[in-house]
Protein backbone atom coordinates (compact mmCIF):
# COMPACT_ATOMS: atom_id res chain seq x y z
CA UNK A 1 0.00 0.00 0.00
CA UNK A 2 1.31 3.23 -0.88
CA UNK A 3 0.73 6.22 1.36
CA UNK A 4 1.72 9.89 0.61
CA UNK A 5 0.26 13.55 1.56
CA UNK A 6 -0.06 16.04 -1.14
CA UNK A 7 0.16 19.83 -0.65
CA UNK A 8 -2.50 21.49 -3.17
CA UNK A 9 -4.55 24.33 -3.74
CA UNK A 10 -8.26 24.91 -3.57
CA UNK A 11 -10.82 26.70 -5.50
CA UNK A 12 -10.36 29.95 -2.98
CA UNK A 13 -6.41 29.32 -3.42
CA UNK A 14 -5.51 28.48 -0.67
CA UNK A 15 -3.27 25.90 0.60
CA UNK A 16 -4.51 22.66 1.84
CA UNK A 17 -2.68 19.00 2.59
CA UNK A 18 -4.62 15.24 1.99
CA UNK A 19 -3.48 12.33 3.18
CA UNK A 20 -4.03 9.26 0.58
CA UNK A 21 -3.35 6.01 0.04
CA UNK A 22 -2.87 4.78 -3.06
CA UNK A 23 -3.90 1.04 -2.73
CA UNK A 24 -6.59 -0.88 -5.88
CA UNK A 25 -8.25 2.76 -6.50
CA UNK A 26 -6.88 5.90 -4.70
CA UNK A 27 -8.48 7.30 -1.25
CA UNK A 28 -8.09 10.01 0.57
CA UNK A 29 -7.71 9.15 4.19
CA UNK A 30 -7.39 12.78 6.24
CA UNK A 31 -7.49 15.93 5.00
CA UNK A 32 -6.31 19.68 6.00
CA UNK A 33 -9.54 21.05 8.27
CA UNK A 34 -8.69 24.60 6.82
CA UNK A 35 -6.52 26.22 4.45
CA UNK A 36 -3.85 28.26 4.75
CA UNK A 37 -2.52 31.49 3.06
CA UNK A 38 1.51 30.79 2.83
CA UNK A 39 1.95 27.08 1.10
CA UNK A 40 5.03 26.35 3.90
CA UNK A 41 2.02 26.57 6.57
CA UNK A 42 0.16 23.74 4.79
CA UNK A 43 3.70 21.63 4.75
CA UNK A 44 4.31 22.25 8.21
CA UNK A 45 0.81 21.14 9.11
CA UNK A 46 1.04 18.16 7.10
CA UNK A 47 4.31 17.45 8.68
CA UNK A 48 3.24 17.75 11.99
CA UNK A 49 0.57 15.22 11.26
CA UNK A 50 1.90 12.97 8.89
CA UNK A 51 5.32 12.01 10.18
CA UNK A 52 7.12 9.99 7.76
CA UNK A 53 5.17 9.76 5.03
CA UNK A 54 6.29 11.29 1.74
CA UNK A 55 4.67 15.04 0.98
CA UNK A 56 4.13 15.55 -2.65
CA UNK A 57 3.62 19.15 -3.90
CA UNK A 58 0.84 19.19 -6.73
CA UNK A 59 0.74 22.99 -6.99
CA UNK A 60 3.97 23.61 -9.09
CA UNK A 61 3.24 21.34 -12.29
CA UNK A 62 -0.53 20.08 -12.07
CA UNK A 63 -0.97 16.50 -12.13
CA UNK A 64 2.70 16.21 -12.13
CA UNK A 65 3.70 14.95 -8.76
CA UNK A 66 7.07 16.39 -7.42
CA UNK A 67 8.66 15.15 -4.29
CA UNK A 68 9.22 18.00 -1.37
CA UNK A 69 13.05 18.03 -0.73
CA UNK A 70 13.47 16.62 2.79
CA UNK A 71 15.54 19.22 4.30
CA UNK A 72 13.74 20.72 7.16
CA UNK A 73 12.46 24.11 6.80
CA UNK A 74 10.35 24.18 9.90
CA UNK A 75 12.27 27.31 11.24
CA UNK A 76 12.20 29.25 8.42
CA UNK A 77 9.99 31.17 6.22
CA UNK A 78 11.30 30.42 2.97
CA UNK A 79 9.30 28.46 0.15
CA UNK A 80 9.95 24.34 0.30
CA UNK A 81 12.39 23.47 -2.21
CA UNK A 82 10.97 21.50 -5.12
CA UNK A 83 13.43 18.24 -6.35
CA UNK A 84 13.37 17.50 -9.87
CA UNK A 85 12.43 14.02 -10.69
Amino acid sequence: MDERVEVYRDNAKEYRWRRVVMDVKREIVAESGEGYVRKIDAVRQARRLNDGVTIFDVTERGATYSPLASADDRDNDSPPQVVDE
